[in-house]
């Protein structure tokens, strides 16, 4: 796609919606910097029983 092919695509909702997603993007990686690692993901997925929250 050009770039004038996405100007010519881009509405403010558009734009407004990618700003939103860029934004919990950054918090996403300032969660994850923060050292959670791979298997940490678990705890807050499963109970002590191994069974879904």
């Amino acid at each position: 796609m050009t770039e004038t092919a996405k100007h010519e695509n881009s509405t403010p909702e558009i734009e407004a919606r990618i700003r939103k997603i860029q934004e919990i993007r950054r918090r996403c990686r300032d969660l994850l910097r923060d050292g959670l690692s791979a298997t940490e993901h678990g705890d807050f997925l499963y109970d002590e029983n191994g069974l879904p929250k």
